[in-house]
């Protein structure tokens, strides 16, 4: 996107390195971001730029923050645990919201996100795309980008968890599954990737991670970065399969070089 000096940028931030990733890629095309943190998920210490710390049912606060820095655009970035919404304690504006997300009987993430941003839009807020933000490349083209490349037998797995990831995906239960020597290992729920590889290490699996069919490509972008390559090699894991210009790396080269020092390959694949 092409901002001038005086265009803003909210950033919802959740845990993870992508929040901060944004914030400073942004601010470094001259952009001004606004912070608003979510208590006890933002990793990060936003100190360098206007920043607000609030808990998730505080929308009012988080909202009337954004407005009085000029902010009309937000981006929602970060990993984010789903509370019990029966007993989350929430303001007025977040009583509305949460109203919405229980008659609508949600269960998968996408769909619980849409009413999410749908809410913010019809308080005067735009919601955009993290990939948007990216001045530089953010997610790779259908191609190895390691040292280590994948065998023919790893493509055949890779196959296999595309097609298993992407039918999980359809129903909006998760992004991400493991695959082993021809078979599924174990598959993504609410806990997310982190817990899912730590939950199904095995020696010379593969991490297949794809955005789900009908995904709402402004929330929720499958994510991976220098974190997840650590865990896989701490697991045991041969490498890791992201669908091709649809999943962000965070700190692609960085990670590239870390993959690289540890073994693993990251490959981008198109189902």
């Amino acid at each position: 996107m092409g901002h001038d000096k005086n265009y803003k940028l909210g950033i919802i931030a959740g845990s993870g390195d992508l929040p901060m990733r944004l914030a400073e890629d942004f601010a470094n095309k001259g952009g001004e971001v606004v912070v608003a943190m979510l208590d006890g998920y933002a990793t990060h210490d936003f100190h360098v730029f206007p920043n607000q710390k609030f808990k998730l049912g505080e929308i009012a606060r988080g909202l009337d923050f954004f407005k009085s820095h000029g902010v009309t655009n937000l981006v929602m970035a970060g990993a984010v645990t789903r509370p019990n919404f029966l007993n989350l304690k929430v303001d007025k504006l977040a009583a509305r919201l949460v109203a919405k997300i229980v008659k609508a009987k949600i269960m998968g993430d996408d769909r619980l996100l849409r009413i999410v941003a749908g809410f913010f839009e019809a308080q005067g807020f735009k919601i955009i795309s993290p990939m948007s933000v990216f001045s530089g490349q953010a997610t790779i083209d259908e191609d190895v980008v390691t040292l280590l490349k994948p065998s023919l037998q790893d493509y055949a797995d890779i196959k296999i968890g595309a097609i298993d990831a992407k039918e999980l995906g359809k129903r909006d239960i998760g992004q991400s599954v493991i695959v082993c020597d021809g078979k599924i290992i174990d598959r993504e729920d609410k806990n997310g990737t982190d817990a899912l590889i730590n939950r199904a290490a095995t020696s010379g699996a593969i991490l297949v991670k794809m955005m789900k069919p009908m995904q709402d490509d402004r929330l929720d972008i499958p994510t991976i970065g220098e974190e997840t390559i650590r865990k896989l090699a701490e697991n045991g894991f041969k490498g890791v399969a992201v669908e091709a210009n649809k999943v962000i790396i965070v700190n692609l080269e960085a990670t590239i070089k870390l993959a690289d020092e540890m073994g693993i390959f990251i490959v981008g694949y198109r189902i």
